[in-house]
Order: C-alpha cells, then sequence, then structure tokens
C-alpha cells in the first residue's frame, strides 16, 4: 500500500536555478501551475502535482514536458494527490470539504466524496480505499472506491488534534496521526474502532513516514535529529543532521529522505548519511520515483525539483530486474500494486523487492 511516504503538505521554494540548469545533482524537471503542493509519479515516471493556487493538477511527462493545466479540480485548495491502481487520480479539496476523482487523461472530473472539515492529507490502500486526515474535526475518514461514481464514506476515528500527516502500516489495518499540537502519535485500529495514544512527548512536527518495517519517523526541528519510533513505540534518535529537518519520506528500500531549509538528505535504514545536497530551498512535499530519483513539489515557485544520486548509480549497475529504486532492481511481484509506492508521500505499495 503506499507508503505514502506521505508524508504532508508545506510549500518549497528554490532561488537561482531556471528549467535548464543543473546544481550538484539538483535541477528544475518541470513547471507547474500555480503553487503545487501535493506530488505523485506514476511508473513511467510522469510526475502529477495538485495545484491549491490555481485549483488544478499538472502533469510533466518523463522528459520533462509539462501540460500546465492538465485537470481541474471540481473545487478549491486542492492539497493533496494520490493514483490508484487504474490511474486514476483523487485530490483533497480543502474549502469544500471534499474529495475529486479525475480520469486518467484528465477529462473526465467528478466531486466523488464529501467528508471532514479541512481534508488535508491522503493515503490510499492496496485495494484503492482512500484514507483521509481532517485538520479541523481532528478525524479520519474512510473512503471506498468500488463505486466509480460516488465513493462510501464512513468515519475511521478520530485523531485527537489537528493532524498534518497520516499513515498506513503494512498490514494495512492500522493508522497513524501525527498531532502536531498535541506532540503526540494516535493508532487508530479495528476500522476505527480502538483509538490509542502511541506515543506521547515529541517535538512539535508537521511531517511522519512509515518504512517497511512498520518503523515510524518524525523530524525533531528544535534538536536537528530525526527520530525513528518502533512498532512497540520505542523512541530512538535515528539520526543527527547539520539542520532542522522539517519533511521526511522512506522509499521502498527503507532509505530517508529529509528535508529542511537549503538542504535534503538521503540516510540509509542504519541512519548513515549516503548524500546532502545544499542549496536555497524549503521543501516537505516529495515523491520518491522508480528512477531513484526524489522529486520536489515547488510551491512559490511553480515548478518541480528532481534530485539524483548519481554515484549509487555505478555502485549497483551490475544488478538486474524491471524496475530500479535507488539504482537497486526490484521486481514487483504483483503487477496490479505497481502502481503503489507505500513509501512515497501519499501511495503505497505490495511490490517485493530483491
Amino acid at each position: 500500500m503506499k507508503k505514502l511516504l506521505k508524508i504532508i503538505t508545506l510549500v518549497a521554494l528554490v532561488f537561482g536555478l531556471s528549467a535548464s540548469q543543473t546544481m550538484a545533482g539538483v535541477s528544475i524537471f518541470g513547471n507547474t501551475d500555480t503553487h503545487p503542493q501535493g506530488i505523485v509519479v506514476d511508473n513511467s515516471g510522469n510526475v502529477y502535482t495538485a495545484n491549491p493556487g490555481a485549483d488544478t493538477v499538472t502533469k510533466i511527462d518523463s522528459n520533462g514536458v509539462s501540460t500546465i493545466k492538465f485537470a481541474e479540480t471540481d473545487s478549491s485548495l486542492s492539497y493533496s494527490i494520490v493514483m490508484d491502481s487504474a490511474g486514476n487520480f483523487y485530490t483533497t479539496n480543502r474549502s469544500a470539504n471534499s474529495i475529486t476523482k479525475i480520469s486518467p487523461d484528465g477529462t473526465s472530473i467528478k466531486s466523488y466524496a464529501t467528508v471532514g472539515n479541512m481534508p488535508t492529507d491522503l493515503i490510499i490502500d492496496s485495494s484503492d480505499n482512500l484514507y483521509v486526515g481532517n485538520l479541523v474535526d481532528a478525524t479520519i475518514s474512510k473512503v471506498e472506491t468500488s463505486d466509480p461514481n460516488a465513493g462510501v464514506v464512513s468515519a475511521f476515528g478520530t485523531t485527537g488534534g489537528h493532524s498534518f500527516a497520516i499513515v498506513l502500516d503494512s498490514s494495512e489495518q492500522n493508522i497513524f496521526a501525527l498531532s502536531k499540537d498535541d506532540k503526540k502519535i494516535v493508532k487508530i485500529s479495528n476500522n476505527g474502532a480502538n483509538v490509542e495514544d502511541f506515543v506521547t512527548n515529541l517535538p512539535e512536527a508537521w511531517s511522519m513516514t512509515i518504512d517497511s518495517s512498520d518503523n515510524l519517523y518524525v523530524p525533531d526541528g528544535n534538536n536537528k535529529t530525526i527520530i525513528k519510533i518502533d512498532s512497540s513505540g520505542n523512541k530512538t534518535d535515528f539520526v543527527s543532521l547539520s539542520y532542522s529537518p522539517q519533511g521526511v519520506l522512506t522509499d521502498n528500500l527503507d532509505n530517508v529522505y529529509v528535508t529542511g531549509i537549503d538542504h535534503v538528505t538521503k540516510i540509509d535504514k542504519n541512519g548513515n548519511i549516503i548524500k546532502q545536497f545544499d542549496y536555497s530551498m524549503q521543501s516537505r512535499d516529495m515523491f520518491a520515483g522508480n528512477d531513484g530519483s526524489l522529486y520536489l513539489s515547488n510551491f512559490f515557485v511553480n515548478n518541480v525539483l528532481k534530485v539524483t544520486f548519481e554515484d549509487e548509480e555505478e555502485e549497483n549497475s551490475s544488478s538486474s530486474s524491471s524496475h530500479k529504486s535507488s539504482s537497486i532492481m526490484f521486481t514487483c511481484k504483483d503487477p496490479k500494486a505497481s502502481n503503489y509506492d507505500r513509501f512515497g508521500r501519499h501511495k503505497q505499495s505490495k511490490c517485493k523487492y530483491a
């Protein structure tokens, strides 16, 4: 189910780079409509952004060619975006408290479901069910998508406070919601019937992600660290950084990506820093593509940033398989599930990796 690495939404700001320039592995991949926020990448390397400043979705193909107005949402403030196994897109609309469904070619757009107050984060499971974090009323909505014309909405528990980030574990039975104001993570299980405080006394954070072993990662900006929380709720410092982290994401190989003002860092699953890029940027909305690159939506500049880690390709060039993630090859045992990236910001996966 996508790890969507969910991460959550913030702004990205890049100075001094034109669309043709590259800076130490960082480049502008393509232009978007106004204020891109949520981002998703398909298996062909096409990038899609939800643009709350224009109420549109932008498509940037794998060559960096943009269709600025790929689709217009049926409401305003469309922040998050996910893609299902058939290639349909769903966006959260914060001002209308709704979900929009968009066909794979962008031509069919419909109001698909009404959810809670100010839907912000959005994730999808391997059965194409949607889970929506509603910011104002501190609830989770589940949207079943078996009906192509209208989603079936049910309550899936409360978060106890304003939650900007939700993730689904590998069993797809438990949701973890990060409450920024209450500085805790809530675990919601049994179809929303059971709600418990999973971890307390956390820093005030906006972002959270989960790996294949159901470890959670939360940035601690004050102490310049990433906190790792195991499946039993035990906290440890995962890695120390030279800057205050804001966004966090895990990929299908359990690498951890961290963003902060002027920085993006890739860290392996053991807490070793692989590479860090320093440049004028602020970002917390990102997606790990199958090509091993990291894609970031840039809110004020109206474009998508691509970060590559080329050194690893030489080290792993002898591997072979059908797809490549972070230059390590993998095969998806379930072809349908290959549309999911459980470790991206808003998608989840059942892929098995060699």
